[in-house]
C-alpha cells in the first residue's frame, strides 16, 4: 500500500470517521506490514499530541484572559490595576508569539492528511518554551491516546475475528420413483415423483415405496419403515427394509444403523433393521460394513461379497457372519429397480472448486463489466483473496470468484456478468434438476438460461458491515435444451449510501461464490458406454 493511502486510512481511523471497507483494508495492512503498523503508532501518538496540544493551549489562554480580567479590577484582588507582573513591553511581545503558537497548532490540526513527519515538526515548533512539565505531560497524553487507539484498532480486529458460519439451504437428495401399494399416514403422504431434502423423514406404515437418490442409487423401501434422508449418497433406516442397486458413479451410497453402517463398493444389497437384528446381505458386487462408533470404535469394517451377510444380534449386542446364500433377501425387488434408469451428475460447476488462490477458473468468464485496468470481458474469473466479511473458501466445495486475485480493482454501482456452461446430451431434459446456492458481493440482478432470464427473485446483500455468509437459492426449471447450455448470472456491485456522496469510483470488493446441485436420467439409447465424472462429492453438495 503507498503511505498516501495509508495515510488517509489511518486519518479516518484516528477522526473516528473510518468506512467498513476502508476498515478492512486497513486492518489487512497493518497484520501484513510492520511498517505500516509503526507509520500506524506514529501517527496515533502524532494525533494525541496534537489533540491535547491544543487542548491545553486553549485553556490557557482561557486562563491568562481570565486572570487579566480578573487583575483589572484591583479592589478585588488588593493588587495595582496595571501591574501584571512583568514589563508591559514583555505582554506585548508575548501576545503575538502566543497568537502565533495558537495558529500552529490549529493548522497543523487541520493538516492532519499530510505527511505525518511535516506535521510532528510543526507541532514541535508549538511546543518551544512551553517547560519540561507540559512537554511531559504532553507526551504522557500522546501516549495514553495512542495507546487506546492502538486498543481499538485491536478490539474491532477481534470482534471480527471469527470467521462468518455458513448458511445454506436444504440440499435435493432424492426423489419418489413409485409407490403403487405403499400405506402412508395422512399427513406424511407425499405426492407423486416428489423431491426430498435433506433431514426430511419418512413413515412408510405398509407396502413398498421406491425412491431414486440423487447420487445413481435406486432404493425400495419395505414397510412398515421409518427412514430419515440424510444426504444425497446416505439414508438412515431405524426400521423396515431398503433394497438398493447403486450406478458405477454412486459408489460410497450408505445405508446408516444404530449399529451398523453399509457402504457400497459398486453392488446390490439389502439392509433390514426390526427388533431382534440389523442384517446387510450382499445381493452382487461387494460391500463395506463398518461398525458404529457407539457400538465398537476400535472395530475395523468388515468387507462383504455376493451370497456373504452379517447380522448384529441386538439382545447379545454380537455381530454374527454369514455366507449361506439362501440368507440372501429375494431377488425381485432387484430385478425391478436395475429396470430403472438412476439419476447421473451433471458437469455443471462449482466456483473455483479443486483450485488454488490466484488460479483462473476454466469454467467461469466474466463476460461483461465496465472495463479498468484489471479486468477486460471475456476472461476467466479468479479465485480471490477473501474479505473478513466473506464465508471462508472450501476449496474441494467452492469457493469465491473476482476479476483478478486482489479483492478490490472493481467499480461500484457496476454489473459484472459471470458465465459457465454445461452439456445436456443424451439427458432427458423433463427429469434434469438444476439447483444453485448463491453468495454475491453485494447481490444478483438477473440469472439468465440460453440468454432467458429465469423466475427468480433478485436480491442486494448491502448494509454496513454486510457479512456474506446466507446463501442465496435459485432453482433452473424450464428453458434447458439438448446440448450446450449456458447460465449468465448479473452481480451488482453496490455501495452503502455514504458512498454516493464521491464523484468518481474506486476500487472496490466484488465477488461471486456459486454451488450447484444438477443431475437427471438419461435417455435409453445413450445409456450405454457413457463416460461420467464420478470424482468424490461433498456431502453438502453432491455435484461440482
Amino acid at each position: 500500500m503507498d503511505e498516501e493511502t495509508l495515510i488517509r486510512l489511518v486519518n479516518a481511523f484516528c477522526s473516528g470517521n473510518i468506512e467498513a471497507g476502508d476498515f478492512a483494508l486497513l486492518d489487512r495492512e497493518l497484520a501484513e506490514s510492520a511498517a505500516a503498523r509503526e507509520v500506524f503508532l506514529r501517527y496515533c501518538q502524532l494525533h494525541g499530541d496534537l489533540t491535547f496540544g491544543v487542548r491545553e493551549e486553549q485553556a490557557t489562554r482561557r486562563f491568562l484572559r481570565a486572570h487579566e480580567a480578573l487583575l483589572g479590577v484591583g479592589d478585588l484582588l488588593g493588587v495595582p490595576e496595571q501591574s501584571s507582573g512583568r514589563p508591559a513591553s514583555d505582554e506585548q511581545s508575548a501576545a503575538p508569539q502566543s497568537q502565533a503558537s495558537d495558529e500552529t497548532l490549529a493548522a497543523a490540526s487541520e493538516s492532519r492528511g499530510n505527511d505525518p513527519v511535516i506535521i510532528r515538526a510543526v507541532a514541535g515548533k508549538a511546543d518551544i518554551g512551553k517547560g519540561k512539565r507540559r512537554l511531559t505531560w504532553g507526551v504522557s497524553a500522546a501516549a495514553a491516546c495512542a495507546a487506546c487507539l492502538m486498543v481499538a484498532w485491536g478490539l474491532q480486529r477481534m470482534g471480527e475475528a471469527a470467521p462468518p458460519t455458513a448458511e445454506r439451504h436444504a440440499v435435493i437428495v432424492g426423489s419418489l420413483a413409485d409407490s403403487p401399494t405403499a400405506v402412508w399416514p395422512g399427513a406424511e403422504q407425499p405426492d407423486s415423483n416428489a423431491v426430498f431434502v435433506e433431514g426430511r423423514r419418512l413413515n412408510l406404515l405398509a407396502g413398498e415405496a421406491r425412491f431414486s437418490m440423487a447420487c445413481g442409487a435406486e432404493c425400495a423401501v419395505q414397510g412398515p419403515a421409518r427412514i430419515q434422508f440424510l444426504a444425497a449418497d446416505r439414508i438412515g433406516l431405524e426400521q423396515g427394509t431398503i433394497t438398493a442397486t447403486v450406478a458405477p458413479w454412486g459408489t460410497g451410497f450408505t445405508v446408516e444403523t444404530d449399529a451398523l453402517n453399509v457402504i457400497d463398493l459398486g453392488t446390490s444389497f439389502q439392509v433390514t433393521v426390526d427388533d431382534a437384528k440389523i442384517e446387510a446381505n450382499v445381493l452382487e458386487g461387494a460391500v463395506r460394513v463398518r461398525p458404529a462408533e457407539a457400538l465398537d470404535s476400535g472395530r475395523s469394517s468388515i468387507l462383504l461379497a455376493g451370497g456373504e451377510a452379517v447380522a448384529f444380534d441386538k439382545a447379545r449386542r454380537k455381530l454374527m457372519l454369514s455366507s449361506d446364500e439362501r440368507s440372501v433377501g429375494p431377488h425381485d425387488e432387484l430385478n425391478d429397480l436395475k429396470r430403472t434408469l438412476p439419476f447421473h451428475p451433471i458437469n455443471l460447476y462449482s466456483t473455483g472448486r479443486s483450485l488454488r488462490m490466484g488460479d483462473e477458473d476454466p469454467h467461469w468468464r466474466i463476460v461483461a463489466g465496465p472495463p479498468t485496468p484489471d479486468f477486460h470481458e471475456g476472461q476467466y474469473a479468479v479465485v480471490c483473496e477473501l474479505d473478513n466479511r466473506y464465508l471462508r473458501n472450501v476449496p474441494d466445495v467452492s469457493q469465491w470468484l473476482s476479476v483478478s486475485a486482489n479483492l478490490r480493482p472493481c467499480n461500484y454501482n457496476a454489473v459484472y456478468t459471470f458465465e459457465t456452461s454445461f452439456d445436456l446430451t443424451s439427458f432427458d431434459l423433463s427429469t434434469v434438476v438444476i439447483v444453485g446456492q448463491i453468495l454475491a458481493d453485494n447481490g444478483v440482478n438477473e440469472v439468465r438460461l440460453n440468454g432467458k432470464p429465469i423466475v427468480m427473485d433478485a436480491w442486494l446483500d448491502s448494509k454496513i458491515d454486510q457479512v456474506f455468509h446466507k446463501f442465496h437459492r435459485i432453482e433452473i426449471a424450464e428453458g434447458l435444451q439438448p446440448g450446450l447450455n449456458t447460465i449468465q448470472i448479473d452481480v451488482f456491485n453496490a455501495v452503502v449510501p455514504w458512498h454516493a456522496r464521491m464523484n468518481s469510483p474506486e476500487p472496490n470488493p466484488m465477488a461471486l461464490r456459486v454451488e450447484w446441485q444438477a443431475f437427471g436420467r438419461r435417455r435409453p439409447e445413450a445409456e450405454e458406454g457413457v463416460e461420467v465424472d464420478a470424482r468424490p462429492q461433498n456431502a453438502d453438495t453432491p455435484n461440482h
